[in-house]
């Protein structure tokens, strides 16, 4: 369980990140961030 939780929160992190690069290299490319997401899922 607890290995789950810590891979959950990992998956988690990088779509954040993931997202916050997309949004901060191109702030009006919102389809980038959907695309961005869509790859991790």
């Amino acid at each position: 369980m607890k290995h789950l939780n810590s891979k959950r929160l990992m998956i988690t992190s990088f779509i954040v990140f993931t997202t916050f690069v997309g949004v901060a290299s191109s702030p009006e490319n919102e389809p980038t961030e959907c695309y961005c997401i869509d790859y991790v899922w």
